[in-house]
């Protein structure tokens, strides 16, 4: 009832923003030193404070001992930062009435059932707004009658799909790609000269085992930590990377990868110890089911401390990135395709496979869409996108053996982000305005939706045609 309040005061159709601006708060468990932090910046610091008052409810303290660049950059953009931590004795009574005494028009969750332990829940078990929103973070459902709408794409989440009709909410359509990101204001690139890996010529052939690509690593500096020494072999590699969790990785998908470095023996895959003992299990996985790969194909590392570093050891090691099904890359695509680096992806089919699940549509959801939308962004979808896994296995080959049609790949991508010698604009992944002025977009008309009295409904932002 007090959101409701709050809402009617701000005018209604026609009349909005006559008395105030429209409030938005956002409730995050991760804004400090997290990826969520970093992503989302930008886009805080672009709303139009002539239109939006916005209010950031962090739900965990900062580190005492090493306090977050990431929260102190987000408290000074921020034109309200409520802390709702234990830290400063905020129990749930405390951060709801907290909450409520700010009167806001919409509520974004932005952990959904992330951050288990450590999100305020009970904001969104009964209503602080009266208009509720889930955005980017949490890729699926909640299933809270409580949360009415929640960000998305055309390619993220197809209106006609079964994700989509399954979904408690209604979809907000932002252009895609509706993950966002603060790649070029908070992780500039390093100078465009500096070393990077680009293909060498290629042998004639097929790219088998009889004849196989040769990638030479050019003029690169691997006395860095950064990369293993291992992937930097005189006479070349072409190395595939995958920086996810091996929670993620399906044995269907990691066959297919190991079935394709059988036919590439120079090809080598780079993967995280993440977890630790997953080195030894894929190591022996590999070796029982794939006889014609080698032991030394399949390289490991451990993290790095920094995103930084992350994007610096993808652009000195790594040659393409493999994002896996069913949950796929978010994060990590926009650090592989910042970097000047093809990600393949693989939606539909590959996600029923990988649960053994063929013919079965729900396999396919928002979480495994994510790489697709941002490369659909770029027009990169008919080359990087495939729709099963003999498609993903064939452009892996492709990848690695084919350099004219992989320095386009990369010529396309370098090109988005405006660092091309021929001045090109930047692409609308990398225009944090563009992507602001949308999701203001989208919170309006959610509001306005509200203020005729209608029920929660799929609604498109400008630039977004409705199906």
């Amino acid at each position: 009832e007090a959101g409701a309040e709050a809402g009617a005061e701000a005018g209604g159709p026609g009349g909005r923003g006559a008395k105030r601006r429209l409030r938005v708060g956002f409730v995050s468990a991760d804004f400090k030193q997290k990826a969520t932090a970093y992503l989302c910046l930008s886009h805080f610091k672009e709303m139009d404070r002539e239109r939006l008052e916005v209010f950031l409810y962090a739900t965990t303290g900062d580190a005492p001992l090493k306090p977050s660049e990431w929260r102190a950059a987000l408290r000074e953009t921020a034109e309200h930062f409520r802390d709702l931590s234990p830290r400063v004795g905020m129990g749930p009574r405390e951060a709801s009435a907290a909450v409520l005494r700010d009167g806001l028009d919409i509520l974004v969750d932005m952990d959904g059932y992330s951050n288990e332990g450590l999100r305020r829940s009970e904001l969104f078990a009964v209503r602080h707004a009266p208009v509720t929103m889930a955005w980017f973070v949490y890729m699926s459902t909640l299933g809270n009658p409580n949360v009415d709408y929640i960000f998305g794409d055309l390619t993220a989440l197809p209106p006609d799909s079964v994700a989509t009709r399954h979904m408690s909410e209604k979809v907000v359509y932002l252009p895609r790609p509706f993950f966002p990101n603060s790649h070029p204001q908070v992780l500039p690139l390093a100078d465009e000269s500096a070393e990077t890996k680009q293909p060498a010529q290629v042998a004639s052939g097929t790219g088998g085992a009889g004849n196989q690509t040769s990638h030479a690593p050019q003029s690169l500096s691997w006395a860095s930590a950064l990369v293993p020494s291992s992937l930097a072999e005189p006479e070349g590699v072409f190395v595939f990377a995958s920086f996810n969790k091996h929670v993620k990785l399906s044995s269907a998908l990691f066959d297919v990868w190991c079935t394709v470095l059988g036919r590439l023996p120079k090809a080598k895959l780079w993967l995280l110890r993440y977890p630790a003992e997953s080195e030894r299990r894929l190591g022996a996985w590999a070796a029982r089911r794939h006889p014609r790969m080698r032991p030394d194909q399949l390289v490991f590392s451990d993290f790095v401390d920094t995103a930084e570093e992350n994007l610096e050891r993808l652009r000195r090691g790594a040659h393409a990135v493999l994002d896996t099904t069913v949950y796929g890359a978010h994060t990590g695509a926009v650090d592989a395709l910042w970097s000047g680096i093809p990600i393949l992806t693989c939606v539909g089919a590959c996600s029923e496979a990988a649960q053994g699940r063929q013919g079965e549509e729900d396999a396919d959801q928002m979480a495994s869409r994510v790489a697709a939308s941002m490369l659909e962004s770029l027009g990169l979808g008919r080359e990087l996108v495939a729709e099963n896994l003999e498609e993903y296995a064939d452009a892996m080959v492709r990848l690695a053996s084919d350099p004219k049609w992989y320095r386009s790949l990369r010529d396309r991508i370098e090109s988005s982000r405006g660092t091309a010698l021929d001045g090109a604009r930047k692409a609308r992944i990398w225009d944090p305005g563009a992507y602001t002025e949308a999701l203001t977009d989208g919170f309006f008309k959610a509001f306005d939706n509200f203020l005729l009295g209608n029920p929660p409904r799929h609604l498109y932002t400008s630039g977004v045609a409705a199906p």
